[in-house]
């Protein structure tokens, strides 16, 4: 059984009255958005719950103020019956050093408040063979006798932890760095030398994960085999990471991204892996609790029967301009966020074109993703050279399929230049570009990608393992899926499935149309069992040609397709036997003995897969009614 560590972060609790910080509308329900956090960790009954630092909002320079907010954090947590682990954070002992730091630095008198409330500002605490290692990262570079003593019994935990034989998950405010291990330094990273030191020690001593708080917003990396988790908060979003989306800002100049706060769960396998599970906070909870089989905390997300196409940025680091907390040196960071909802989604699959992968920054995001069993489709267009295949055989670790595409109507030169390579490793699936048209007709510059039913061209031959069908958005899915497959004859078939679309020019904004087509695609991918399915798109395309709804909005925050498709996931994963379409729609479907799925505004009584929460009959378009 899963060994599972409820992470807060920033939760920023506030004086109850007065509050002399207080300058945006959302501060005023800080401490109710944290408190509806901590008690949404406490209720899941995890092995241990901890908190990664700044506990309370008001700075230990102001005693009176920070007494106040740390009496609403200690009532908010007693009562607390499992290993309670709280980190330092800037705001609860003062800020790492910096030269052209404003605020006050740590020290060892502005310690004295959380050592009075939470204790030893450093600790380790096994949990049924797990370690956790907490360490306080705002005295790393005061070069005083706190530090010193804390590197040293650090580095004997690690030791004596690995020793052991225990699994190691160290414990931080101050991530080691956001996008890269060599940026310069900033306020949302470690300083050398410390960082390096202490990279080094991790790697050196196998540390499995690492959780980190303070930038309140979601980053993941994984160096040299250490996972690397930076949490959002649950009281706000910081406003300078806006910046990495490509629309406006969230309410507040984007400091109340509301959509994005919440916890993590870390479950720690007993196959040796992990996962992380985002539980989302930040609007108000359901009046009922969420069916236990859909309640979050119980287990990560299952493999999803679905993957997507990443068409926006994944994996590239983002400059945010220098100012507001950083006046003096610019940063980067990714859009993690959108990683994060792969994680959510159970996600396994995403189809990428290979450059991303002859990129450096795209192959170690890759791998960083493949940590996580998520791997990549790829994909090529023309005759495929045995240089290039030699290239996608040796990345087949990171990559679940080769997808090349020919153009239509010479897609037997595809065909031959396959047939002619060595044996792959990677699976290679034939599949054709351009439009589907007589000549003469409408020319458009938007050719589409993947077979359709009843084209010629749709099959194999030497060394190809199958071939790519699409599903149209103009086309029911469960019928296209269908005639796709049986169209294939028995090859393996990858289906690219389109979410609505409207024209070239108008948007399709209708996000019940999309999560009905999401999940029916879903239910399909369980029915038919292909290679694999993909949702296009992932993230909204809102300019540009054909724009349209993905999963995820353009801030990565999910949308009703996304909530949908994350509890059908979970369905799905307890039905042993395939899906069973019970009408030609494919808004009926059995699930054997995991009861049956309704997606028509006649939908009975039962599960909502929005809320997770029991509905009576007709209230949802989108049920689960359970065995």
């Amino acid at each position: 059984m899963s060994v599972r560590i409820a992470v807060v972060a920033d939760t920023h609790f506030r004086p109850p009255t007065v509050d002399a910080q207080r300058a945006y509308p959302s501060d005023a329900i800080h401490n109710e958005r944290s408190a509806r956090a901590v008690a949404a960790a406490r209720a899941l009954h995890p092995d241990a719950i901890v908190h990664l630092g700044d506990v309370v909002h008001p700075l230990p320079s102001n005693d009176a103020e920070h007494a106040a907010a740390l009496a609403v954090a200690r009532a908010t947590t007693e009562g607390v019956d499992v290993p309670l682990v709280v980190v330092p954070g800037n705001h609860d002992v003062g800020d790492k050093p910096r030269a052209w730091e404003i605020a006050p630095t740590t020290s060892a008198e502005m310690h004295r408040a959380f050592r009075d409330t939470w204790g030893a500002p450093w600790q380790a605490v096994t949990v049924r063979g797990v370690r956790m290692i907490s360490l306080d990262t705002p005295i790393f570079g005061t070069d005083s006798p706190m530090e010193h003593e804390q590197w040293a019994w650090f580095l004997r935990e690690l030791a004596d932890g690995r020793a052991a034989g225990l699994r190691l998950v160290v414990l931080l405010h101050y991530p080691p760095y956001v996008a890269e291990p060599t940026e310069p330094e900033h306020y949302d990273n470690l300083g050398q030398p410390g960082r390096a030191r202490l990279l080094d020690a991790l790697v050196a001593h196998g540390v499995e994960v690492v959780l980190c708080g303070h930038v309140h917003h979601p980053f993941f990396d994984v160096h040299h085999g250490v996972a690397i988790y930076i949490l959002p908060s649950t009281a706000f979003t910081r406003p300078e990471y806006a910046e990495l989306s490509k629309i406006e800002p969230a309410p507040e100049r984007g400091r109340d991204d509301a959509a994005k706060l919440g916890f993590l769960v870390l479950h720690l396998e007993d196959d040796g892996t992990h996962r992380v599970e985002w539980v989302r906070t930040g609007h108000a909870a359901p009046d009922q609790p969420a069916h236990p089989a859909l309640a979050p905390g119980r287990a990560a997300s299952p493999a999803s029967p679905v993957g997507v196409f990443l068409r926006d940025d994944w994996s590239t680091p983002r400059d945010v301009p220098y100012g507001s907390l950083d006046e003096l040196v610019r940063k980067r960071a990714r859009p993690d966020a959108a990683v994060f909802a792969l994680f959510e989604l159970g996600v396994r699959v995403v189809r990428i074109p290979w450059s991303d992968l002859e990129d450096p920054q795209g192959r170690r995001r890759m791998e960083a993703l493949a940590s996580h069993g998520v791997r990549a489709l790829v994909f090529t267009a023309g005759a495929p050279s045995p240089e290039l295949a030699a290239r996608v055989d040796a990345a087949s670790h990171l990559v679940a399929g080769w997808e090349i595409l020919g153009s239509r109507g010479r897609v037997d030169l595809a065909r031959a230049a396959i047939a002619a390579l060595p044996a792959g490793v990677v699976p290679r699936y034939l599949s054709a570009i351009g439009e589907y048209h007589d000549s003469g007709a409408y020319h458009s510059h938007f050719p589409p990608h993947g077979f359709r039913a009843g084209e010629a061209e749709a099959h194999g031959g030497v060394g190809i393992s199958g071939v790519v069908m699409r599903v149209a958005f103009d086309e029911p899915v469960l019928a296209g899926a269908s005639r796709a497959v049986a169209a294939a004859g028995g090859q393996a078939v990858v289906l690219h499935v389109e979410l609505p679309r409207r024209s070239e020019a108008e948007p399709a904004e209708d996000d019940v149309a999309s999560a009905h087509r999401a999940a029916q695609a879903a239910l399909v991918a369980h029915a038919l069992r292909p290679a694999a399915l993909l949702l296009d798109p992932f993230v909204d395309l809102d300019r540009g040609y054909w724009p349209r709804r993905g999963l995820l909005d353009r801030r990565w925050n999910p949308r009703m397709a996304a909530e949908v498709l994350r509890s059908l996931g979970r369905v799905l994963a307890g039905a042993a036997e395939p899906a069973v379409a019970l009408d030609a729609s494919g808004d009926r479907w059995s699930l054997g003995s995991a009861g049956a799925v309704h997606l028509g505004d006649d939908a009975p009584a039962g599960v909502d897969l929005v809320t997770g929460t029991w509905v009576p009959a007709g209230s949802s378009r989108f049920v689960w009614v359970p065995a």
